[in-house]
């Protein structure tokens, strides 16, 4: 990009006057340092992947991202890529922010600040919970984050609350240190959504 980076681009996406400023961004990159994420989120991106991009990978963004379905893997068997919700259902955030505005102009705000602290203790609790073998107390905290998410309309982040729940119910305990990375890494996404959407009421 000639003229500007992926983020300064992203800068000015988020600033224009028009639904034009909500179009999602990806950052594609070749530095997987720590931090790089968090700054591409920071800059109003919706998500990020780093280089070398796996294919199965590319496919679940693009579901992520956009409306279609995309299939990924090799034609034969069609094996598909998962399809994942939007970031935020904005349906739902609609309606949260009508009822905001009856309440104050300082409401909306406050309300997703909480959220966030919210989720973020929630995160934390799955986190010691695996650490220490917890499945009751994994379980409870996996329903209660599916059913914060939901409230507020983060829908991947429930989603993915509600397929570790079920895994434990299942008793499927294999990969439970990815699972808790990808609700670790979907609370940042949701969060840098929030903050879009909200600069944009």
């Amino acid at each position: 990009m000639p003229e500007m980076d992926g983020r300064e681009a992203t800068t000015a996406i988020r600033s224009l006057k028009s639904e034009a400023s909500r179009t999602p961004v990806v950052a594609m990159t070749a530095h997987a340092m720590s931090g790089e994420r968090d700054r591409c989120l920071a800059a109003g991106m919706n998500d990020y992947m780093s280089k070398p991009v796996t294919e199965a990978e590319f496919v679940r963004t693009l579901n992520r991202w956009t409306d279609s379905e995309f299939e990924g893997g090799p034609p034969v068997g069609k094996a598909h890529a998962p399809t994942t919700s939007p970031a935020i259902d904005l349906n739902r955030w609609k309606s949260i922010s009508k009822t905001a505005k009856g309440m104050g102009p300082e409401f909306l705000g406050q309300l997703i600040r909480s959220f966030l602290d919210d989720i973020k203790g929630r995160v934390r609790t799955i986190s010691e919970a695996i650490d220490t073998g917890d499945l009751k107390q994994l379980g409870h905290a996996c329903h209660s984050l599916k059913g914060s998410a939901a409230n507020m309309g983060a829908s991947a982040l429930s989603k993915a609350a509600a397929s570790l729940e079920n895994l434990i119910e299942e008793g499927e305990l294999d990969g439970l240190g990815e699972q808790l990375d990808e609700l670790e890494r979907l609370a940042r996404v949701a969060e840098a959504e929030l903050a879009v959407l909200a600069e944009a009421e």
